[in-house]
């Protein structure tokens, strides 16, 4: 079935009719005997519009924004962007009873930092504080750390195992400070998903882009980056670890990330990590939505950064964003 769904995709994209999409993907799946769902239908579809804008605009740029004559309009839509899914992070955790943390993380810091973090990072913390969420930067504590231990030497700034170790140690504070909390809603099994995560299920040893940086993985049944399933009722507070690679740690084995460190410290809590590379704000939060919030969590702990503003601009939401739907660029992303 994957390699029919692939080849309908294939056929879909180059097709001159791809303004009716739905119905060319209807006639191929019936010239090919493929009986598959609308919903799997409308999946193949989307996936198909986005590879042809995609091939459109291919780049996905970051601090280039911030480099062109247009670039201050464009970060300050972006921006209100990230700002609009603060606020409604803050309402459905706030109906759940949950206690919504934002940690402002990076390796990207001091010498290595971006001017997306540089720009980025103080509207986070503004927008915080003008939403009522709690905030923690601890990028400060990252730029006076010696970033050549904690990082790996690639070009693409990620966490070595010092770093994560690092990582963990910064966070246990946080553990501790919201230690108390705790959530007062919960939820019957018979609506709880099967999964509270977006990854599929794993348990081996990968390699990661092109690196050629292998690291053990591993990801439960349900779909978060976990050694073990999570079980219901719940016994310990719950602690849901929300993020991109800054939490999910690629090139690092499980045993090293900073959840599964953060768990061995805290044995009487349940730490959770739905962290997925590539996610933004708005994925964080169309995820806890629609799976992440039935951990029942007392406390959601979203890491970002500034540059997470920038990935609202339209290319880096079709080629990564969660939320099905097609961007198309306005006029300003577009020049």
């Amino acid at each position: 079935m994957r390699i029919a769904e692939s080849n309908i995709i294939n056929r879909l994209s180059r097709s001159k009719a791809f303004g009716s999409s739905v119905l060319c993907a209807a006639m191929l799946l019936t010239l090919w005997g493929c009986k598959l769902k609308k919903s799997d239908i409308s999946d193949m579809t989307l996936r198909a519009e986005r590879r042809n804008i995609n091939e459109k605009f291919p780049k996905i740029p970051k601090d280039e924004i911030l480099q062109q004559s247009s670039g201050n309009r464009m970060f300050s839509e972006l921006e209100s962007r990230y700002r609009a899914s603060l606020a409604e992070f803050k309402k459905v955790t706030e109906n759940d009873c949950v206690k919504l943390v934002i940690v402002i993380l990076s390796p990207e810091v001091g010498k290595a930092q971006s001017l997306a973090n540089n720009f980025g990072n103080p509207f986070i913390i503004e927008s915080c504080s003008a939403l009522d969420i709690d905030c923690i930067d601890l990028t400060p504590t990252v730029a006076a750390s010696d970033l050549n231990d904690i990082t790996l030497g690639t070009e693409d700034v990620q966490w070595s195992k010092n770093g994560t170790d690092f990582v963990a140690n910064l966070l246990t504070n946080i553990v501790f400070k919201y230690g108390n909390f705790r959530n007062t809603k919960s939820f019957v099994d018979s609506v709880r998903p099967k999964v509270f995560g977006d990854l599929p299920p794993n348990d081996n040893e990968v390699l990661d882009g092109e690196m050629n940086l292998p690291y053990r993985l591993k990801v439960n049944s349900q779909g978060l980056r976990m050694n073990h399933n999570l079980t219901f009722p719940k016994k310990k507070q719950t602690i849901l670890f929300m993020g991109n690679s800054n939490v999910y740690c690629p090139y690092i084995d499980n045993e090293s990330i900073p959840t599964e460190l953060l768990q061995k410290r805290f044995p009487d809590k349940e730490i959770v990590n739905a962290a997925v590379d590539k996610y933004t704000m708005e994925d964080h939060l169309a995820l806890y939505k629609e799976r992440a919030r039935y951990v029942e969590p007392d406390v959601v702990v979203v890491c970002t950064e500034g540059a997470d503003i920038l990935s609202y601009f339209f290319t880096q939401r079709n080629h990564y964003s969660r939320i099905k739907k097609l961007y198309q660029p306005d006029s300003v992303e577009k020049t």
